[in-house]
């Protein structure tokens, strides 16, 4: 059975941004890393780490993607008309994770465009960019960290007690260097554009 078949009965960006509405309406607007979380908790049992599964998430949130060769600098872009709301993405990575981080990012615009229809608008003006930035980065890390309670489990399974320890602290090393990387990605897009 497909993880994402086990989700909860919100179906789409419209519902979910309904659902976070009523849940932080007394402290609007919500941190990115709780919209992170709540949307990870609703719609992502796994990091998307092919354009195949990005495509099979989008669809299942009636988001059509396309992989398409854009101007440098541009990693990715959105659009929504009445009939179909659309995320181009970059053919070629700039680096490992930009894909989905920028998948991620723009998904973060298209949700805006939801808040604000609603009368509950989380971005003003420039910190939009930045907003949506961060919402990509705690996508990530918060999917990681899913990931990264399953390898302490197998840390602790280790029977050796100086090889657990190793293990542990191995596990620690990873987890602050893949989220130092996805907290530095925008960072490096910005500033090495990919080549072609």
């Amino acid at each position: 059975m497909d993880a994402l078949a086990t989700t909860t009965e919100t179906k789409n960006i419209a519902d979910f941004c309904a659902d976070v509405v009523l849940r932080h309406r007394e402290n609007w607007p919500p941190s990115e890393d709780a919209l992170a979380q709540e949307f990870v908790e609703k719609f992502l049992p796994e990091l998307p780490s092919s354009p195949k599964r990005i495509t099979e998430i989008a669809d299942r949130l009636g988001i059509k993607t396309s992989l398409r060769v854009l101007p440098d600098g541009m990693h990715g872009f959105n659009c929504s008309t009445e009939e179909e709301t659309v995320i181009l993405l970059s053919e070629q990575e700039a680096f490992p994770g930009s894909r989905e981080h920028t998948f991620f990012h723009e998904l973060r615009e298209i949700m805006e465009y939801d808040f604000r229809d609603q009368g509950w608008a989380t971005m003003r003006g420039s910190d939009a960019e930045k907003r949506a930035e961060q919402f990509a980065t705690w996508m990530r890390m918060t999917l990681f960290a899913k990931d990264f309670g399953h390898l302490i489990e197998q840390a602790q399974g280790v029977k050796e007690t100086w090889k657990r320890w190793l293990a542990f602290a191995g596990v620690v090393v990873l987890f602050l260097g893949v989220g130092l990387g996805y907290a530095l990605l925008p960072y490096f897009e910005e500033n090495f554009p990919r080549t072609r």
